[in-house]
């Protein structure tokens, strides 16, 4: 997570949002920020002479014919579609042509439950036309490849292409940037696994999950983690203006709404930072018999990192830090301050959870540095992009998988909660969290996200062809539009909680 701030290592760990871009993501191996604080007007500068790729350019245009040709100033579905309805979005499975064949027989399954699924239960006239099997991806730009397939990022058509759609493969198969672009439309979920195993899994899990009569797996609580580190401006900010607010029926009215508008009761249960240790975690996936595993699980920490050629990088890159650990620059971190997918114990029981994690590379890792505010900078990415392992270890856990992890691809940063001059914005969460408890696909939750990168993206545009845009602006939508984006989900975005049979 990043936070700009006059002085960072304060033992008040003030906040003032003016003079400085502080990237946070932790150092593993020494305990340090990953990169040193750059004043604001150097980071501007950096951003002035950025270009959007064809892409991206390509994304800011949909979005201003979208905004001419209707009100509808958004990408995505059109106005009075709701993402339930299978019926209206449809649903696609995407391989690139070089897949291992094993990965795509693992994964046929799940096809054939979504096709079940949205002609018996959605009734759909021609549910071979919405739900796709597509394995011919090779490496085309997002643009392109809707194109292709007679789609484009600014209206859905789920004949052309469905709405909700689930990447399989690694990233460097299918990029990143790939899917970040591709969700400026639509609902995109990721999986990638090292072992056909490990994908089988899943699959039994989320069919398990959908059709089994019995009672669902997990309980009505929520549970937000949040630490806070001594000398850290940024878990100061990211428990005081993310965690406590989101647990909080006083500061958020997602609650209320759900109690009014879906007759729903959720439990919420707020660990404060000095009780946000690494043993609460694994109390969490590991209980006593009888005890469900809550809904969904809320942590706000920082991800580790890990100096390139340094082992844990595979294993543990994204890893949440803990409160164990007592305060930035205390020194190398150990495997008691952080929870890593190699904690997560063989009989664990997460079978049903939703987990949000907000930290760095909480979710995966690019090879390369989207956010390079210094010609000279040094990032800590790997030669290969990477997805995180705990998201990976907890969807295909072997007693039954978690059912999706939302994640930051990329360093996380305060401009998520933060806007300065404006204080905490939180509605791309609260929207988050609406779609997640009430039920709908986990796919659509990211939309706000989604929404506010368009959004940046067009401003951000026009203040660069107009020539007018402040350094704080300029690097304020730079930091924010880069930050919305890489939010990402991995698992099916079909799946959606069983709200109405929870514990």
């Amino acid at each position: 997570m990043t936070v700009t701030g006059n002085n960072p290592t304060d033992q008040d760990d003030n906040l003032n949002l003016d003079n400085l871009v502080i990237i946070n993501g932790i150092n593993g191996a020494t305990g340090q920020y990953l990169t040193p604080p750059i004043p604001l007007a150097d980071a501007a500068k950096m951003m002035r002479e950025f270009q959007p790729s064809a892409e991206e350019a390509a994304r800011d245009l949909a979005v201003k014919r979208r905004q001419a040709k209707s009100s509808q100033e958004v990408l995505g579905l059109p106005q009075g579609v709701d993402p339930l309805e299978f019926g209206e979005t449809g649903w696609a499975i995407v391989f690139h042509k070089d897949e291992d064949p094993a990965v795509k027989k693992a994964m046929r399954p799940l096809f054939e439950r979504r096709l079940r699924m949205i002609r018996d239960e959605f009734e759909a006239d021609a549910p071979d036309k919405i739900v796709k099997w597509i394995e011919n991806y090779n490496g085309e730009n997002a643009r392109d490849w809707l194109i292709q397939n007679k789609a484009d990022f600014a209206t859905v058509n789920p004949t052309c292409m469905p709405y909700y759609i689930l990447l399989v493969g690694s990233p460097e198969k299918i990029p990143f940037k790939f899917g970040h672009l591709l969700a400026a439309g639509y609902a995109v979920g990721r999986l990638f696994f090292d072992k056909v195993e490990d994908y089988t899994n899943y699959v039994n899990s989320v069919i398990e999950y959908e059709e089994k009569a019995k009672k669902a797996p997990t309980n009505k609580d929520i549970v937000f983690f949040g630490p806070r580190q001594k000398n850290d401006g940024a878990t100061k900010l990211s428990s005081e203006l993310l965690v406590k607010p989101l647990a909080d029926d006083q500061q958020t009215k997602i609650y209320k709404r759900l109690k009014t508008n879906e007759s729903l009761i959720y439990n919420r249960r707020y660990l404060a930072p000095e009780e946000s240790k690494k043993q609460a975690l694994l109390d969490i996936f590991k209980r006593g018999k009888g005890k469900p595993a809550p809904s969904l699980l809320f942590t706000a920490s920082h991800g580790l990192a890990w100096p390139n050629g340094d082992e844990r990088q595979a294993s543990a890159q994204g890893a949440l830090l803990c409160q164990d650990y007592f305060g930035i620059t205390a020194g190398a971190l150990k495997p008691e301050h952080y929870l890593a997918a190699s904690d997560l114990p063989s009989d664990a029981d997460v079978f049903g959870m939703i987990c949000f994690f907000f930290a760095c590379y909480g979710a995966g890792t690019p090879n390369v540095n989207r956010f390079k505010l210094q010609k000279n900078e040094q990032p800590v990415v790997p030669d290969k992009p990477l997805f995180s392992r705990l998201p990976q270890a907890m969807l295909s856990h072997p007693k039954g998988g978690a059912l999706g992890i939302f994640g930051h691809v990329e360093r996380a940063w305060q401009t998520s909660i933060v806007t300065a001059g404006a204080g905490k914005q939180l509605q791309p969460f609260e929207d988050a969290f609406w779609t997640i408890l009430s039920g709908r696909p986990l796919g659509h939750a990211l939309v706000g996200f989604s929404n506010r990168a368009n959004e940046l993206s067009r401003q951000m545009t026009g203040l660069i062809e107009d020539g007018k845009a402040s350094d704080a602006d300029l690097a304020s939508l730079w930091l924010a539009r880069n930050d919305a984006e890489t939010f990402i989900l991995f698992g099916d975005p079909a799946v959606r909680l069983r709200k109405g049979d929870l514990q």
